[in-house]
């Protein structure tokens, strides 16, 4: 959230969902925003359907 990037979380308990929204009641101090940043991120994690003739992200990088 911090980031601007938008979480998809999923939830059959209400109780967790409520969980789930509860959300801006904390901040990620500077080095834990440093630390994630420098995660390796040169893959996708899921490649569903990547052969299709549609596939929409067929990017090489």
């Amino acid at each position: 959230i911090q980031h601007g990037t938008v979480p998809i979380p999923k939830s059959s308990s209400k109780t967790r969902q409520q969980e789930n929204i509860n959300i801006f009641d904390f901040e990620l101090t500077p080095d834990e925003m440093t630390s994630i940043d420098s995660l390796n991120r040169n893959a996708r994690i899921v490649n569903i359907m990547q052969d299709h003739e549609h596939y929409p992200f067929g990017i090489e990088f």
